[in-house]
């Protein structure tokens, strides 16, 4: 299945100059555990995630605490595809991308809900 029938789209991105607590804040209204860092035209610099905001709490901006360069996914990938990638590389989430422009964000859980719906038909 294509990671863009899966994906959460549009995506909530940050930028490296949001204050940690603006991006904490953001991530757990939504309920997310990731958010990717984008420039000015959407283009991915990085992601931010849980353990990387809790550790950087009240401490100046996202650019200080992103993990860059990030891995993104290419918008037309298929579910095996993004399974290497997740499981491979143990994250929980990825940035979907079309060229280097963030489109969207696919999760493990996003995964999983595709394989049981494939399996229950």
């Amino acid at each position: 299945m294509p990671v863009d029938t899966l994906m959460s789209s549009p995506a909530i991105t940050v930028r490296p100059e949001t204050p940690v607590l603006a991006a904490a804040a953001l991530m757990t209204a939504h309920g997310y555990t990731l958010l990717p860092v984008t420039d000015h035209s959407g283009q991915l610099l990085g992601v931010v995630d849980e353990l990387a905001l809790l550790k950087g709490c009240g401490a100046g901006a996202v650019g200080a605490v992103m993990t860059s360069p990030a891995r993104g996914i290419d918008v037309g990938a298929g579910s095996e595809e993004l399974a290497e990638v997740l499981l491979g590389d143990g994250i929980r989430a990825v940035p979907v991308t079309d060229g280097s422009t963030v489109v969207g964000v696919i999760t493990r859980r996003d995964l999983l809900r595709s394989l049981v719906r494939s399996a229950l038909g």
